[in-house]
């Protein structure tokens, strides 16, 4: 049972040079240089998909809000002048101004570009010496008294009224490198 040392030191030696030449696995340092740049590029690529889906969904939603924001307006306008029974404003105008038909006194709505902004305004007239009794606009020695002002539409750039027995409304909205125009043909029904 006893060997000798030479022995045991020739067996560490075969042991070794086995170790050495089995197929160990691993990856040298340029084949994970590779396998790290092909990732880079594949995630950059991604991003890139990622981020021009996203650029196209913004522009989309833009544009949508720019066109109902505009539609609003428009509408708005259209359903008030449609029921109107007199138009004050002699047209073509940049703006309109008729006699509110849903209201029992005499009121009149201004609709009219502010800046950027679609804006109406509600308003009465009436003689000094009757405050009370509200009267038509070219009453003589009428005096105009504001009711009521608010924002209607936001981003509108131009609001076009012409037309006599049909009223043609052009209005136009942008933001930014968006635009949209809009026309609406509206006959008043009580004139």
């Amino acid at each position: 049972m006893y060997q000798p040392l030479i022995s045991k030191v020739d067996d560490m030696k075969t042991q070794n040079s086995k170790l050495k030449t089995q197929n160990l696995s691993g990856f040298s340092l340029a084949e994970l240089l590779v396998a790290i740049a092909i990732a880079l590029l594949l995630l950059g690529s991604l991003y890139t998909v990622y981020a021009i889906g996203q650029n196209s969904f913004k522009a989309g939603t833009r544009k949508i809000d720019l066109n109902q924001n505009a539609k609003i307006g428009l509408e708005r306008i259209g359903r008030e002048l449609r029921e109107t029974n007199q138009i004050a404003t002699v047209l073509p105008a940049d703006q309109i101004t008729f006699q509110d038909a849903n209201f029992d006194q005499i009121r009149y709505i201004n609709y009219y570009l502010s800046g950027n902004d679609l804006n109406r305004r509600l308003y009465h007239y009436y003689l000094e010496a009757a405050p009370d009794q509200w009267v038509a606009y070219n009453t003589p020695g009428a005096v105009s008294s504001l009711d009521d002002e608010q924002t209607i539409a936001s981003n509108i750039t131009g609001l076009e009224f012409y037309g006599q027995v049909v009223v043609t409304i052009n209005l136009t909205a942008q933001s930014g490198s968006d635009s949209i125009h809009l026309t609406s043909q509206i006959k008043p029904r009580n004139i």
